[in-house]
C-alpha cells in the first residue's frame, strides 16, 4: 500500500465542492433566459443591483439576432457547491463550438420547448453528449405557453434518446419542468414551481463531480517520496544562512531531482569562505555547483573560485543571473588572459568590462524601473547544450538585472573556446554561456527557477541535476 492510498483524501479523484454543466437546446427555447435566473437567483447579483437580461449573451451580434454564437460560462454558489454553468450556441452553424465545450463539463441540461418539442438541432448536440457518455438532466421549458402539449414532448424526447442508443442510465434521466421566463422549476408536470431550488438540487444530485486523472501526478509523488539515489549540489552564495533566500532555486532542483527519481541533498556554502585554495575541499564530493543570482561585491570572488574549480575539474555548473556573470568573468581572466575582468557594476575602472551596463542604459542616473524586468525571448543555438535541454529553439524566460555580457568581447570569448548558447533576438543580447568541451557547463543571464514546477521541472535543473548524478556516480 502506498502513500496515496493509505491515506485518504490526500490526492481525490473528485472534488465534490464543484459541477460543470452545458445548457443545450435549440435555438429560443429559453437557454440563455434560463441561466439569466440561475445566475438571479444563486445570488450572483446584489440584491438592489440593477440586472441585465441575456446577461451572457455579451456579443453585439448575439444581442442583435438574439442567439447565443460563443459558448460562454459562469459560476453559480449553491450551498457550499460552486456550479460552473456554459451557456452552448444552439445553431448548426455553430457545431464545432457546441463540440468543443462538451468535452469540459461532465453533464449537459437538456432544455427543451413545451410547445415545439426536440428540435433537429437538438437531436445534434445530444447525440454528442450521449456519445461522451454525459448523463442528462431534461427541462421542458415554457410550461406556461398557451400551447404547451408537455406530455407529448415527454414521449418525444424519450424517443430521440432511445433512436440515439442512450444508455439504460441516460435513458432514466430526471425530468424538471420549468418556466424560464418566471424562474421556476419542479419535478411534475402537474405542480407549478416556486423557484430553480429544485434544478440546483438535481444537479448536485445527478451530475458527477469533476474526476481528475492524477496519474502523472501520483508517479510524480512516488518519485519524490521514495527516491532511488541521491546526489550533493553545492549553492555557492552570499545569503546561505538565510537558507529561504533562495527558495525557488532549492524548489527546482528539487523538482530536476524527481525526475531522475532521485533526492538533490544541498550543500549550503559561504561564497565569502570560498578561495583558489580551498575550493576543492569547500566543493568536495559534490556533484555539481550551482552559483544563483543576486548583487553587490560580497562574495564575489569566492564565487568566481567555485566557479574556477566547477570549470577545471569537470564539475557540472550551473550560473543563474550573476552567476552567469561570474563563470563569464572567471574565463576571461584564467582562460583569455585578461587579467583584472570584471563586471562594471562592482568595478567601474576594470580595463576589461566583461560585463558592462546595456547599451541604452549607459548615461541614466536614476535607475529605478530601468532594470531588465519580466519575460523576454531567447533564440537558442542548436548545437548548444541548453538546446538540447528545451528541444526548441524559441524560448522565453523570466530577467531581473541591468547589466550584460559585454558584446564588444563577445568574438573573443566564442574564438576562446566559450560558446554562446543563446541570444535575446530583438537586441542581440547573449542569455546563455556554454563551455562545449565540459560535462555540462551552463550560464544563463535569466531565472529558469521561477518557471519551474514539480511535475513540470525547469529542462536546465532537470539536466544539470541528471548531470550531477552522472558526474557523482564516476
Amino acid at each position: 500500500m502506498n502513500f496515496y492510498t493509505q491515506k485518504k483524501g490526500v490526492f481525490p479523484l473528485q472534488n465534490e465542492k464543484l459541477r460543470n454543466v452545458a445548457i443545450i437546446a435549440h435555438v429560443d427555447h429559453g437557454k440563455t433566459t434560463l441561466v439569466d435566473q440561475m445566475l438571479k437567483q444563486g445570488g450572483v447579483y446584489r440584491e438592489n443591483q440593477e440586472t441585465v437580461e441575456r446577461v451572457m449573451d455579451s456579443n453585439d451580434l448575439e444581442r442583435e439576432r438574439g442567439i447565443t454564437i460563443l459558448a460562454k460560462n459562469t459560476a453559480i454558489q449553491y450551498g457550499d457547491t460552486k456550479i460552473n454553468i456554459v451557456d452552448t450556441p444552439g445553431h448548426a452553424d455553430f457545431g464545432g463550438e457546441v463540440e468543443r465545450i462538451l468535452k469540459m463539463v461532465n453533464g449537459v441540461i437538456l432544455l427543451v420547448d413545451a410547445a415545439e418539442g426536440p428540435m433537429p438541432q437538438t437531436r445534434f448536440v445530444l447525440s454528442r453528449a450521449l456519445e461522451l457518455g454525459h448523463r442528462v438532466i431534461v427541462v421542458i421549458n415554457k410550461i406556461d405557453r398557451p400551447d404547451q402539449r408537455i406530455h407529448e414532448v415527454i414521449d418525444e424526447v424519450l424517443e430521440l434518446l432511445l433512436d440515439l442508443d442512450a444508455t439504460d442510465e441516460q435513458l432514466d434521466s430526471p425530468m424538471l419542468f420549468c418556466s424560464a421566463r418566471n424562474g421556476t422549476a419542479s419535478y411534475s408536470p402537474d405542480v407549478v414551481g416556486t423557484d430553480l431550488k429544485p434544478l440546483f438540487d438535481t444537479i448536485l444530485d445527478y451530475i458527477p463531480a469533476p474526476e481528475a486523472d492524477l496519474t502523472e501526478w501520483r508517479g510524480m509523488v512516488e518519485r519524490l517520496l521514495t527516491p532511488e539515489r541521491d546526489v550533493r549540489i553545492a549553492i555557492v552564495g552570499k545569503y546561505v544562512e538565510l537558507p529561504d533566500a533562495y527558495l525557488s532555486i532549492v524548489e527546482a532542483l528539487t523538482h530536476g531531482g524527481i525526475a531522475h527519481h532521485a533526492k538533490v541533498r544541498v550543500e549550503w556554502v559561504a561564497a565569502e569562505s570560498v578561495t583558489p585554495e580551498n575550493a576543492a575541499e569547500k566543493l568536495a564530493g559534490c556533484g555539481g555547483v550551482l552559483v544563483p543570482g543576486g548583487f553587490g561585491e560580497r562574495g564575489l570572488e569566492g564565487k568566481i573560485a567555485a566557479v574556477q574549480y566547477a570549470r577545471e575539474h569537470g564539475v557540472p555548473f550551473l550560473g543563474i543571473c550573476l552567476g552567469m556573470q561570474m563563470a563569464v568573468v572567471e574565463y576571461a581572466r584564467h582562460v583569455l588572459g585578461l587579467t583584472g575582468a570584471h563586471t562594471s557594476e562592482v568595478d567601474p575602472n576594470t580595463p576589461y568590462p566583461v560585463i558592462d551596463l546595456m547599451p541604452d542604459q549607459q548615461h541614466i542616473d536614476e535607475k529605478g524601473g530601468t532594470m531588465r524586468l519580466g519575460k523576454y525571448p531567447c533564440r537558442l543555438s542548436r548545437d548548444s547544450v541548453a538546446f538540447a535541454a528545451y528541444g526548441e529553439e524559441n524560448i522565453f524566460e523570466r530577467h531581473r538585472h541591468r547589466y550584460e555580457f559585454n558584446n564588444a568581447y563577445r568574438d573573443l570569448f566564442v574564438e576562446g573556446g566559450m560558446r554562446i548558447g543563446g541570444v535575446n533576438p530583438e537586441r542581440d543580447l547573449v542569455e546563455i554561456v556554454e563551455l562545449p568541451n565540459h560535462p555540462w557547463f551552463v550560464g544563463v543571464q535569466y531565472h529558469p527557477e521561477l518557471r519551474s514546477r514539480p511535475n513540470r521541472p525547469h529542462p536546465l535543473f532537470r539536466e544539470f541535476v541528471g548531470a550531477a548524478l552522472k558526474a557523482q556516480e564516476k
